[in-house]
């Protein structure tokens, strides 16, 4: 489970760099997104393989088939824009959540690092004891959910085609996230 969750984490970051990259150089490409995706995967898999653990092996499946025109036109800056026209607020939302996720995760990690001796309870609860880690803490958290929730509401909003079930399938995950916030408060207060 705890490797699964390694790898999870590591591909999400990997692909949101490479979403960063794609976004600087406005390499779009259909070929440079395929190569870049199977890049993606592959990183973040080795942890698994240096860990002594077998790697899952991907499986590629086909987009399927589409024509000339519509790939020659909906992608890039020719792309076709619908929906709610969320894009450029979220995309921001999704850059700066990210960043403050990283910037946490190098400090709680600099700590590990140079905390002597090794890490138990009782390390790992002094490490978020202060208040301002914990407020720093609840913050990401925060950022966390956010994240996720720009990222789940366009996945329904893409295959969630009926409205009633995109609507119930989004309430879902609002009330999911908000107890998800709620646990989390009472986890960091707890310590």
């Amino acid at each position: 489970m705890v490797l699964a969750l390694i790898w999870a984490y590591l591909h999400h970051l990997i692909a949101g760099v490479r979403h960063l990259y794609m976004d600087v150089s406005h390499n779009t490409t259909k070929d440079f997104g395929r190569r870049s995706a199977a890049t993606t995967l592959v990183l973040s898999l080795l942890p698994d393989r240096r860990a002594g653990r077998q790697a899952v092996r991907p499986v590629l499946i086909s987009p399927g088939k589409r024509s000339k025109k519509t790939m020659a036109v909906n992608y890039g800056s020719r792309r076709t824009v619908v929906g709610a026209h969320y894009g450029w607020r979220d995309w921001v939302v999704q850059r700066i959540t990210a960043m403050l996720m990283v910037i946490f995760t190098l400090v709680v990690l600099a700590q590990v690092l140079f905390t002597s001796g090794p890490i138990g309870y009782d390390q790992w609860a002094g490490i978020f004891a202060p208040q301002w880690m914990k407020l720093l803490t609840f913050a990401v958290i925060v950022a966390l959910l956010w994240h996720a929730w720009v990222g789940v509401r366009s996945v329904w909003m893409d295959y969630g085609k009926p409205m009633g079930l995109r609507l119930v399938l989004q309430a879902l995950t609002i009330a999911w996230l908000v107890g998800c916030a709620g646990w989390a408060f009472q986890v960091l207060w707890r310590l």
